[in-house]
């Protein structure tokens, strides 16, 4: 092999070493430091335990662009540090609904859809690491618990309830649907 060309090889390693660093580097710290994640903008469209609907804007911008119109989208914040948070929605309709959890940081960690419904609602507890141990602590093993309990990966987040619309004239009664999310929090035994 010529020197030129072993010159060449080596500066070409180089220059791919540093922009494959590079790149990781951003990847890594850009969800860090964005301003504009999903979290922060739901938290801006609404308080903790109240259930809002994402849509267009007064000024016809949305907070989320691209939204499915045939898929009403719902969401409600839940904040694990003052207790469990129960989530349900009603199955009031026939059709596909759908809760996605997530955490603040925006990583989805469970997802249920109406095959999990049981008695006409999707339902389930948000715990901690800590809460759950109260939790089991305090069953009763001849009678346990029948809470879907899901371990949260971190204290707070959002959880999304989504209703399909199977036409456009009911795309009223999806919304209404996935209005009916509720993130109510709970104290916890003992």
């Amino acid at each position: 092999m010529s020197p030129r060309l072993a010159a060449t090889l080596y500066a070409l390693a180089v220059a791919l070493t540093l922009a494959a660093f590079v790149h990781l580097t951003a990847v890594w710290l850009i969800p860090r430091y964005a301003t504009r994640d999903a979290f922060s903008t739901l938290q801006r469209l609404g308080a903790a335990d109240a259930t809002r609907l994402v849509t267009a804007g007064a000024d016809g911008k949305q907070a989320f662009p691209l939204l499915d119109p045939a898929t009403p989208l719902a969401f409600c914040l839940f904040d694990l540090t003052r207790g469990p948070a129960r989530v349900t929605l009603p199955m009031g309709r026939p059709g596909f609904m759908a809760l996605s959890f997530h955490a603040a940081s925006g990583v989805a960690f469970f997802a249920l859809t109406d095959r999990a419904a049981n008695g006409g609602k999707i339902e389930a507890l948000l715990v901690t690491a800590d809460q759950l141990r109260t939790l089991q602590a305090h069953d009763d093993e001849e009678n346990p618990s029948q809470d879907l309990r899901i371990l949260a990966p971190a204290p707070t987040g959002y959880v999304l309830a989504r209703a399909l619309a199977e036409s456009p004239a009911l795309t009223g009664d999806a919304e209404s649907a996935a209005k009916r999310l509720t993130c109510e929090v709970e104290a916890t035994p003992g």
